[in-house]
């Protein structure tokens, strides 16, 4: 499969192939664990929706105890005959200091996590305030640092899940939420390393645009270094651009969600491409890495085919170790609650 053109690329991002994926076309979850942050509202709605109805235990992340019970109510009534379970773990990516206490609560009550949702995400409106002395904006917190340091606090669970004998293989996860902005991202390979909040680019939309974009570029370089550490134990990470939705990230762009109302797609579409990242058949061969053929670290399209990273952002983490750098960076920013 060849990359396509750049306009034609836009192209298929507003108006993705057709597909006969519903939410309801994936097989029960039944005895698996899956956590996803940011489950009570749009795209993460949906998705914990769906997989509750397919009888998973699934554990809703986020702030908001009010949103998530209200969230949760709402997903029971939908599917009354599920044999799943669906739960809330309070966290808040932008504390650091709540996010080994989420883990260890999930570790505490569960043995396994299946598949991890990285899907909580701030939009385009928060722009590089800072939390503290020190300390990454708002943005760059929620978007890409603090899913990180979850990550980290969750690896030995989701390696001693895709560890166990009955674990089939590649069914283990890890879902990294990006979008096609991440092609706006910094060169020259995505992330300006010298001033990670990109003060130096001012206030404004522009800049906040600059600042998303590079977060979710950020996502897409630490789906594909966890994929390269971990993929011979039995692991696929992936990121993926859920399709240009009527969600409430659009909020943070008015005059773009009045003009283009009517050309967004549901959030229950994101759902699908998140279920079939999450659920979907990987091929044999697929579980390699994505440098050596396979499609493990890769990047997945609406609404659930394989896809293609920016090649600004691909050339960086094959040939530039922009992966392992981030991952470096990120141990730097977050390490005190490491």
């Amino acid at each position: 499969m060849s990359r396509p053109s750049p306009w034609f690329q836009e192209y298929l991002n507003w108006f993705p192939p057709k597909t006969t994926l519903k939410l309801t076309s994936f097989p029960s979850q039944s005895s698996r664990v899956i956590l996803i942050t940011g489950g009570y509202a749009g795209i993460g709605f949906e998705t914990a929706s769906a997989l509750y109805a397919l009888n998973a235990t699934v554990y809703i992340a986020g702030r908001s105890v009010s949103k998530a019970t209200t969230a949760i109510e709402n997903i029971k009534s939908l599917h009354p005959n599920s044999t799943g379970s669906i739960h809330f773990l309070p966290l808040d990516l932008t504390d650091f200091a709540t996010v080994k206490p989420a883990a260890d609560t999930l570790i505490a009550k569960e043995h396994r996590v299946d598949i991890i949702y990285h899907n909580a995400g701030l939009g385009t409106h928060y722009g590089s305030d800072i939390l503290g002395p020190n300390r990454p904006g708002q943005l760059l917190s929620t978007n890409a640092l603090g899913p990180f340091l979850l990550h980290h606090h969750l690896t030995p669970l989701l390696l001693a899940t895709a560890a166990r004998p009955e674990v089939p293989k590649s069914a283990t996860r890890v879902v990294w939420l990006s979008s096609k902005l991440h092609r706006n991202a910094p060169l020259p390979h995505g992330v300006a390393w010298d001033d990670l909040d990109l003060k130096g680019a001012g206030e404004g939309m522009a800049a906040n645009h600059a600042r998303y974009s590079q977060s979710k570029a950020m996502n897409v370089i630490l789906a594909h270094e966890f994929a390269r550490r971990h993929h011979h134990q039995n692991i696929i990470s992936l990121s993926l651009d859920p399709g240009i939705l009527r969600t409430e990230i659009m909020r943070s762009m008015p005059l773009i969600q009045w003009l283009l109302w009517p050309m967004l797609w549901p959030a229950r579409m994101g759902a699908i491409t998140m279920l079939w990242a999450g659920l979907g058949e990987i091929k044999e061969g697929e579980e390699r890495m994505l440098e050596e053929g396979g499609r493990n670290g890769g990047y997945v399209e609406p609404w659930g085919r394989w896809g293609f990273m920016g090649d600004f952002v691909e050339k960086g983490l094959l040939e530039g170790g922009t992966g392992a750098r981030l991952w470096g960076v990120c141990e730097g920013l977050v390490g005190e609650w490491m």
